[in-house]
């Protein structure tokens, strides 16, 4: 596909590190000890070298890491804005298997996570979309995100809702948004209702995952003002529950340019 270029942004946005894969040790992740925060640097090193080894992290350490992220996220507002290079990814899925306290505080720190991320000024970045109680950027930083997601309102809606699929024609005429029968829950945004958000908050695209595309991406339908789409879906799980056969994909900015990039998937060792 062609690029896409924004006239008015210059934040790169770039590729994120690689996922450990070697030991790690308790002494150097905590030198200044264990009721101290661990040492990012020491992280940031093995994540950066990929060493491979034996070993695992134990349960304590784990604990020590996640309570010490978990107060970080904590300090975050609910939109993060995007100053660092970063990919912008979609779903990327996985299962827990071993241990249960584990998986607890894997949870409990996600409750800490932003909602949203405004790259550029721009482009708002959320896992579902648009919401009919979200009528501006400081409407997101007023949510209480500490908790499991709600089944109704704007942070369901942020994570849950979808774009309307235009060729199928269900919307009323007019609506900005409308029930969701597909996920049983929020709703389904319109066009009218995403330009009617971007226009209101000087943006330019809202960027979203949270539904399989063949290529991995799709473009919805384009403001004819900016020549931008009104929403970019992005989905970054190729190959999606093993039986979708559809390609990854991640959006790279950098000098003013949107690109796409996509990739296969891999069969499992």
């Amino acid at each position: 596909m062609e690029p896409l270029r924004d006239p008015l942004g210059d934040r790169p946005v770039k590729s994120v590190t690689p996922p450990p894969r070697a030991p790690l040790d308790k002494a150097l992740l905590f030198p200044n000890g264990p009721d101290k925060p661990p040492d990012w640097r020491a992280l940031k090193d093995h994540l950066v070298r990929e060493r491979y080894g034996e070993g695992r992290l134990d349960l304590e350490s784990i604990n020590m890491i996640l309570n010490t992220c978990m107060d970080v996220l904590g300090k975050e507002p609910n939109i993060v804005k995007l100053k660092d290079p970063i990919t912008v990814v979609g779903d990327i899925h996985g299962q827990y298997k071993h241990n249960l306290t584990v998986y607890a505080l894997f949870a409990q720190s996600f409750d800490h996570l932003p909602l949203a991320a405004l790259l550029n000024g721009k482009f708002l970045c959320v896992h579902g979309g648009l919401s009919p109680d979200l009528h501006t950027l400081a409407d997101i930083n007023k949510a209480n995100r500490f908790q499991e997601t709600p089944r109704h309102g704007m942070m369901c809606d942020l994570l849950w809702s979808d774009p309307e699929n235009e060729k199928k024609g269900d919307s009323p005429v007019g609506a900005a948004f409308f029930a969701n029968d597909v996920r049983g829950c929020s709703y389904f945004y319109t066009y009218d209702g995403a330009m009617r958000f971007l226009e209101n908050n000087s943006l330019l695209s809202v960027i979203r995952a949270h539904e399989a595309q063949l290529e991995g991406y799709k473009m919805h339908r384009t403001n004819e003002a900016t020549g931008f789409p009104s929403v970019i879906t992005i989905f970054s799980a190729p190959n999606y529950c093993d039986v979708y056969n559809n390609k990854g994909a991640v959006l790279k900015f950098e000098n003013n340019t949107l690109n796409v990039l996509q990739f296969n998937f891999s069969k499992h060792p």
